[in-house]
């Protein structure tokens, strides 16, 4: 077995491995609802944990990791992620609803309250006003 290893910037993993696939396969995916953004809570370790992938088709899971100190996008089966990732809760976004959150908070997510809790780095950006709210 491969030990995958976070990269700590799985939401701006995620829309950048969006625009990978848009570059590689077109617009049609994302147009169709095929390829869709997903941010939610999961807790691997039993502690939970905000994070980011995409889901393709409601079949498979895309997501970035670190394999033997190599960033890697890896594409996953979605019930077996969904299961040994213990996802507890999803939130998902097609390009367009993306979009228009990135735009409203300056940043590429999480956009869920309850998920941003989970992320002090965001929560310092909140809490400076940069994403477009005020604190």
């Amino acid at each position: 077995m491969v030990d995958i290893l976070p990269t700590h910037s799985c939401f701006d993993d995620a829309l950048a491995n969006l625009i990978y696939l848009m570059k590689r396969e077109g617009i049609a995916p994302i147009r169709t609802g095929r390829l869709l953004i997903v941010h939610g809570i999961i807790a691997p370790y039993g502690e939970d944990i905000a994070h980011a992938w995409l889901e393709r088709d409601g079949k498979t899971v895309i997501f970035s990791g670190v394999i033997e100190g190599q960033r890697a996008m890896i594409e996953a089966e979605l019930q077996s992620y969904y299961a040994d990732s213990h996802v507890k809760e999803s939130t998902k976004y097609t390009l367009f609803e993306a979009y228009a959150a990135e735009l409203k908070s300056g940043h590429f997510g999480p956009w869920v309250e309850k998920y941003r809790q989970l992320c002090p780095d965001v929560q310092k950006e909140v809490a400076n006003g940069r994403d477009g709210t005020t604190a």
